[in-house]
């Protein structure tokens, strides 16, 4: 991987894992249980409470402001899609900054087609132009070349398609 695809698609994943900040929020709201992998806090009465949260939000439905989210709740986490753009945010409980592969090439795909000229989209998507083979087996080379650099690591959790940030 040449440093400038490397930088690029370093900076492209630093900006998807700083949007998982969205899918915890929803999830801290409306399914406040699924944090407690996160604060370690394993009080019985607590997660009664917190599950009675819950119990008053359904598995789909929107969020923000302005109801601008679409949310979908499911395992450990939680899936937005934006309702204007389309913008796919997926995260799973307890790591902000653990991120899934393929919710990473979900969202760079969506993103080199809605912001068709920015110049880290311009750099991946002529560097996947003359790739030979598909769009995730790009990404996940380009991860794998992240991984070799120090900049993203496993995540320690049980599948092998989650990394950290390092």
């Amino acid at each position: 991987m040449n440093d400038e695809l490397q930088s690029a698609i370093y900076r492209l994943l630093k900006r998807f894992v700083s949007r998982q900040v969205l899918a915890l929020r929803a999830i801290e709201e409306m399914r406040p249980a699924k944090m407690f992998m996160r604060n370690n806090d394993y009080s019985v009465q607590k997660y009664i409470e917190a599950n009675e949260v819950s119990a008053n939000f359904p598995t789909i439905g929107y969020t923000g402001e302005n109801n601008e989210w679409q949310y979908f709740f499911h395992g450990a986490g939680c899936r937005l899609t934006h309702t204007i753009t389309q913008e796919p945010v997926e995260w799973d409980a307890p790591d902000v900054n653990a991120f899934d592969s393929y919710w990473f090439v979900n969202w760079l795909e969506w993103l080199l087609n809605y912001e068709a000229t920015g110049e880290d989209a311009t750099i991946v998507r002529k560097a996947f132009d003359s790739y030979g083979g598909t769009f995730r087996e790009f990404v996940f080379a380009q991860t794998q070349g992240l991984e070799k650099a120090g900049l993203v690591a496993p995540s320690g959790q049980p599948n092998w398609n989650k990394y950290t940030l390092t």
